[in-house]
């Protein structure tokens, strides 16, 4: 059994088809056929959009079941920042001197979290939503700043729970996930 991979995001197809406006569209799809007589070999995904394809929009790659990576877009809700120290208190000395810490922190690490959202899979995709927050290796693109190219940052999915089956409201499913960087920011190193 061979695999191809197929990179099928708007960001890949936007140069092979340049005519087309991406933020245009509502859903697309790739299909691969044979040259000679058509036969469909593979269909994507429906890819969907909300109406603003490329604003808030965070890309995650993920390794799936079988070992090959997808990827899946998301919205990003709320972006936290938070930092984690420990806290020492030395004696005051005598004199008193005004400009000497007497509780101070060190061990300073911090890290941002993503709570991520979408809401374009129906129920039978589920089961491949399920492959993204099993995944033990996630990235998420990042586009370059000052001079730098466009390259991905490993994350990790904070452990979860899903919605895979529900009676009412059968036909609407929203996915929301909390990813932190994979890398800690290590502030103050003494």
């Amino acid at each position: 059994m061979k695999v191809y991979y197929i990179p099928n995001g708007p960001k890949n197809l936007a140069s092979l088809f340049p005519s087309i406006n991406w933020s245009n569209l509502d859903q697309y799809y790739v299909e691969v056929t044979e040259r000679c007589d058509g036969d469909t070999i593979a269909t994507s995904n429906i890819n969907n959009f909300d109406g603003d394809c490329c604003e808030d929009t965070v890309r995650l790659h993920f390794q799936n079941y079988s070992g090959a990576i997808d990827a899946i877009n998301f919205k990003m809700l709320i972006k936290e920042h938070e930092a984690k120290s420990t806290q020492y208190q030395k004696a005051p000395n005598y004199p008193l001197v005004k400009t000497e810490h007497a509780a101070s922190r060190y061990n300073v690490k911090a890290n941002d979290t993503l709570t991520l959202y979408n809401h374009d899979y129906r129920e039978e995709d589920q089961a491949w939503i399920n492959e993204l927050i099993d995944s033990p290796f996630i990235l998420m693109e990042w586009l370059g700043t000052q001079g730098q190219d466009d390259s991905y940052i490993p994350v990790v999915i904070e452990d979860s729970k899903m919605l895979n089956h529900k009676f009412e409201d059968r036909y609407q499913y929203e996915v929301t996930i909390n990813v932190k960087l994979s890398h800690e920011k290590y502030i103050i190193r003494n």
